[in-house]
Order: C-alpha cells, then sequence, then structure tokens
C-alpha cells in the first residue's frame, strides 16, 4: 500500500509539474520561487543545521549576513534574537510539531517543501498559504543514486534525504556564489545528541548518514560546475568532501552582502 502511495504521490507531482510549466492553476502556487532566481548573484550566505556542534552564541554573530535555517532552529528562537533570513521545513513530521512555533513568523521567510506524500507536509491553515512553497520531488523508488540536482527549482527541487539539500538547491537557484555550513555534522554514529533541541525521536543511522554524504557529494559536483565554492564551518563531523573554514576568520574578511 505505501509504494502505490509513493508511485501516485510522484504522478500528481508530474502531473502538477506540467500544470505549472504551461501556466494553469494548480492546488499550490509556485510562481513566487520565480522572483527569487539569481536574487542574490555573487553574495555570500551561511545554511545554518541544528547539528550538535551548532552553538547558540554563534547565530548572534550572524545577524548581518544572509542566512537559512530548518526544522527545530525555531526552538532555539527564545535563547537568541537572532532570526534566519530564510527557514525551511518539508517534512511532515517536523512540521506537525513545529507548526505552532513556525506560524508567528514573517510569512514571506518560510519555504515549505510539497511533495504530496501521505507523510508529506498538509497544510491547514490560511495563513500558511503567504509562504513560499517549491516542488519537492521525492522518488517513489527512493534509489539514492538516481537522484539529481535542480538548476530550476521552480520546475523541480530533489528530495536528498536532507532538508540541507534543498536549501543548496535553492541557495543557488537564488545566485549565491559562496556557502557556508555550520551545525550540519552528518554522523548519526558518534552517540552525541542529534539537535541542539530535540523535538522528535531521532531514526537517522549509519545508512541515512551515507545517503545525506552522496548527495551532499552532488550538490559538490554541481557547484564545481558552476564556480560556486562550498565551504564547512564545523571542526568536526563527517562532512569532508567541504573544505573547512573557521567561522570567526570568515567574518573577519568582512561582508559585502549588507543584507
Amino acid at each position: 500500500m505505501k509504494k502505490l502511495k509513493k508511485r501516485y504521490a510522484a504522478l500528481r507531482f508530474k502531473i502538477d509539474k506540467f500544470l505549472r510549466k504551461n501556466n494553469i492553476n494548480n492546488k499550490y502556487s509556485f510562481n513566487k520561487i520565480l522572483s527569487y532566481k539569481n536574487k542574490y548573484k555573487n553574495k555570500r550566505c551561511f545554511i545554518i543545521g541544528t547539528g550538535p556542534s551548532l552553538e547558540i552564541n554563534q547565530l548572534e554573530l550572524l545577524k548581518n549576513e544572509y542566512t537559512f535555517s530548518m526544522n527545530s532552529i525555531v526552538l532555539s528562537f527564545k535563547d537568541t534574537s537572532w532570526r534566519p533570513t530564510y527557514y525551511f521545513i518539508q517534512d511532515g513530521r517536523a512540521f506537525k510539531k513545529l507548526k505552532d512555533k513556525i506560524l508567528p513568523l514573517d510569512k514571506k521567510k518560510i519555504f515549505i517543501g510539497i511533495n504530496y506524500r501521505y507523510d508529506g507536509v498538509k497544510i491547514d491553515d490560511k495563513e500558511f498559504y503567504k509562504c513560499n512553497f517549491y516542488p519537492l520531488y521525492m522518488r517513489p523508488d527512493e534509489k539514492i543514486y538516481k537522484i539529481k540536482f535542480s538548476d530550476d527549482c521552480y520546475e523541480i527541487v530533489w528530495d536528498g534525504t536532507t532538508v540541507v539539500y534543498s536549501i543548496l538547491q535553492m541557495a543557488m537557484y537564488m545566485g549565491f556564489s559562496e556557502i557556508y555550513l555550520m551545525g550540519i555534522d552528518c554522523d548519526y554514529t558518534s552517540g552525541d545528541k542529534k539537535n541542539i533541541v530535540e523535538y522528535v525521536n531521532n531514526t537517522n543511522n549509519i545508512i541515512t548518514e551515507s545517503k545525506m554524504l552522496y548527495t551532499f557529494s552532488l550538490a559538490k559536483q554541481y557547484a564545481n560546475k558552476k564556480g560556486i565554492k562550498i565551504y564547512n564551518l564545523n571542526e568536526k563531523g563527517n562532512l569532508y568532501m567541504y573544505p573547512r573554514k573557521n567561522l570567526f576568520e570568515v567574518l573577519k574578511r568582512g561582508n559585502n552582502n549588507v543584507c
């Protein structure tokens, strides 16, 4: 039954994609995505995960930077005045748990992945229709080696086992040419806590980790072709394919973004 539902969701996605490309209305309007194409050309940004390496006091240093974050980061807002430029969520379980915390945010800064699957995000509050939606494609066979990296997020955003993969696609679509990763440890075997704020039972394991590492390598390949630089600001963790940098050294270099 689950396999059938996954195939049905994939079919719905393809139908919606056809309608969108032919300017026919559909339930979720993805048209807002178009306004972000190359909006931040040649700027830098920070993608902030919720892994154990992230320290809350680091967030205060990023108030004048373009930042992306996700999921349970909203539970840390009581401890910091920093807010991400853009907030992403695409997991139905996380959305259900966190939507009361997400609802007060500026809707123009919220990005929600819609995939039509039974375990996807379900929008049942009219307020959320003011958010940005992106078309998240999850392959029904879930074969990781068949995943791609999108160069047109209005058409498709490929699921890569982690919302960070979606953000990477969107950040490059927006034109960012220098991307820094923070709090993205990609380490599910060390026994450390998995989020700065726990909100769901974490079932990720070494198989999930290996899938994530594969999709991060796809992002690197795409970035290399486009001349985009991706750096890892974590001293630890298994995200080894990106050169490591020190956050304070990066910030000391200055910021010509001025957001």
